[in-house]
């Protein structure tokens, strides 16, 4: 009853030579069915042909869905089965290792009305069961996680089951009944991710980005005002992108939108009247020559600048007058220069950065830098730490700024790695932060020597014989930022 894939002719036979016969059309049309044909020579057949055609039996596939899977941690995901008694999934790994499963399909599916919903709207969840092997209980898990659990009843005769259901998370919940021999219903409820973050001013026009589970948002009605106005305005999204003109007030402004019967708030800081003025000074290139020491990406260390004066007197410096949003996309586009994504910058780096987009390449003072930065960073648009700035809400600046140095460490030191989430992975082991998940022997680095009892002590009992467990047999190691250069 197996399936044949066969490579050749229709119409040839092999057998004391090659002969012309038209075995095909003798077969029955259960014999035909049975056959997977490619017609064609089998060097060609070798070139062109994909092993995942047999893998995936296509030949019989009725339904497939792909999921990219990205980041770390667990993640749910929805493939539709139909009325198939039972589904595949195949796991590909970078086309290196392949693992595919079997999975049986649960006989009673549970249907939430609505099955998608925001996190301030309600589904309910109504169903049947017959009768049950012990106490019938409703679990609810989010990626893996286990959120929620319902104890219903024993059940003798038929019973019908009416439950509420209303999550804040965003994602895709897995709802089971089970009793004593298992599973015996189960259901997903979607809980969409909406996001409405800006993206770009231009003037009075504000262009926020509106995303549902991270794609761009169609269409949608939107009504929008500003603060506590009471003048409300009707907007339209439009491929994820909405167009707000308004004319802010200085300081805090909030932008409020309805949209789907809820209201979503963004806080913007408006300074100075929306223009944030820098003051650049800068002397003529031809007078004052600056040699900058700058190798490779050994950004971690001060860079040391070595000035010479010509015979000439030097002129009086300029000044060049730039907004605040003109300093913010310099350093986004060093960002993209430098290929460290949202790493944190250096102040060298901040240096390069202005030099670079805002003075057409004429030099500038670091004292002059750091001024600039530090305005930054009191106005709330920059966060700073062991001089490294980052954008205000990209995350734990303590935290990303080690992640920097570490990656900076490891390329000076010639240690080659590669990034799996945030944990660099190299030949000796894999390094990273406390609360990072490791595969191999953990190199835990801590910004100080005193974090590491800090941590030790925060551990229960149990936890911490575990760790200490895993540090006597070699698996794990603090090394405090200092030392680590020497412990390479």
């Amino acid at each position: 009853n197996g399936t044949i894939i066969y490579i050749g002719s229709k119409e040839l036979v092999l057998g004391r030579g090659i002969r012309r016969e038209d075995w095909y059309s003798t077969l029955t049309e259960p014999q035909k069915k049975r056959l997977v044909i490619f017609e064609s020579r089998p060097e060609e057949f070798e070139k062109n042909f994909s092993y995942k055609y047999i893998l995936f039996e296509e030949w019989q596939l009725e339904n497939k869905t792909q999921e990219r899977l990205e980041g770390e941690g667990r993640a749910t995901v929805v493939l539709k089965a139909g009325d198939a008694p039972f589904l595949r999934a195949i796991f590909d790994f970078s086309n290196k290792s392949i693992e595919d499963l079997n999975i049986s399909a649960v006989p009673l599916a549970l249907t939430p009305n609505p099955p998608k919903i925001y996190p301030w709207q309600k589904a309910t969840l109504e169903f049947d069961l017959n009768k049950t092997n012990g106490t019938a209980i409703m679990e609810v898990y989010l990626n893996g996680e286990k959120t929620e659990e319902r104890f219903l009843r024993r059940v003798t005769e038929a019973n019908v089951f009416i439950e509420d259901l209303k999550y804040e998370q965003p994602g895709t919940y897995i709802i089971k009944v089970t009793d004593n021999t298992g599973t015996i219903a189960s259901g997903i409820l979607h809980i969409y991710d909406l996001k409405i973050d800006l993206i770009e001013r231009r003037g009075y026009l504000y262009i926020f980005n509106v995303t549902v589970d991270g794609r761009p948002l169609e269409s949608a009605k939107v009504t929008a005002w500003l603060n506590n106005a009471t003048k409300k305005q009707d907007l339209y999204v439009s491929e994820g992108k909405l167009l707000v003109r308004a004319k802010l007030q200085e300081g805090e402004n909030i932008f409020n939108f309805n949209i789907f019967g809820n209201t979503l708030r963004y806080r913007y800081i408006n300074r100075e009247g929306g223009v944030f003025d820098f003051y650049l000074k800068w002397g003529i290139p031809g007078l004052l020559l600056v040699i900058l020491v700058y190798v490779g990406v050994r950004m971690s260390k001060k860079p040391t600048y070595i000035i010479r004066f010509g015979d000439a007197p030097l002129e009086e410096r300029k000044e060049l007058k730039v907004s605040e949003e003109e300093v913010v996309e310099a350093l986004k586009r060093i960002r993209k220069d430098l290929k460290i994504k949202k790493a944190p910058l250096s102040m060298h780096e901040i240096y390069m950065a202005f030099k670079r987009y805002l003075t057409g390449g004429a030099e500038i003072s670091e004292g002059n830098v750091e001024e600039i930065v530090k305005r930054l960073e009191k106005e709330g648009v920059v966060e700073g730490y062991r001089g490294y700035y980052q954008f205000a809400g990209e995350g734990d600046v303590r935290k990303n700024v080690i992640r920097r140095i570490i990656r900076e460490i490891l390329i000076e030191e010639g240690v080659s790695f590669r990034e799996r989430g945030g944990v660099l992975v190299t030949e000796r082991g894999e390094f990273g932060l406390w609360g990072d998940k490791f595969e191999d022997k953990a190199y835990i680095i801590t910004a100080k020597k005193t974090e590491i009892q800090q941590i030790l002590s925060s551990l229960s009992e149990k936890e911490r014989a575990l760790l200490e467990l895993k540090m006597k047999n070699n698996k794990l190691e603090f090394i405090p930022l200092s030392e680590m250069r020497e412990r390479l």
